[in-house]
């Protein structure tokens, strides 16, 4: 939209004098730069209704993108927390069950000294294994913001696997 005048162009005009009293400007030619500035201010009054208009049309589209936006956050962030906790009681229970092993095989093989070495070595590695496994789970802990629900059922897989092999291990040590 193109307006007929420009701010410079209002304070800059001089009007030609009447042809029958130079002490007054041309009527005509003063009603005629009136017409010009009424029609362009009826522009800007119609952009600033439109622009009311879409201010208005921005702010409800907020609130709306606002509002489901929240509460998938909120359902990842519980979903998040629950997996965090899911997580935090495998390693609990894989740390108990390592421990009762090898409190076992330590019972079981108290007879020998090579028999107690294999212990240890089997101990030193589970607690190897403990520790490797504790560095997965902080740094899956550190990207569980990031996850979606492939991600959680990927975890839970090799969490499984890692106890898996974890057992097997112990078994073929035996």
């Amino acid at each position: 939209m193109e307006f007929n005048l420009k701010a410079v162009e209002i304070y800059e005009k001089e009007f030609t004098r009447s042809k029958k009293d130079k002490e007054f400007y041309s009527i005509q030619e003063v009603n005629e730069y009136l017409d010009l500035i009424i029609e362009d201010y009826q522009k800007i009054e119609k952009i600033m209704e439109r622009l009311e208009e879409l201010e208005e049309e921005n702010r409800k589209l907020r609130v709306k993108i606002k509002i489901p936006n929240e509460e998938k956050f909120e359902e990842k962030v519980v979903s998040k927390e629950e997996h965090s906790k899911e997580i935090i009681s495998n390693l609990s229970n894989v740390e108990n069950e390592e421990s009762n092993l090898i409190e076992k095989e330590i019972e079981e093989n108290q007879e020998g000294s090579e028999e107690v070495c294999k212990v240890e070595k089997t101990k030193n590695l589970n607690i190897e294994n403990k520790d490797d496994f504790n560095e997965n789970l902080i740094e899956s802990q550190k990207e569980v913001e990031t996850l979606t629900i492939e991600d959680i059922a990927e975890i839970r897989r090799l969490l499984q696997e890692e106890k898996n092999a974890m057992y097997e291990r112990n078994e073929a040590r035996r």
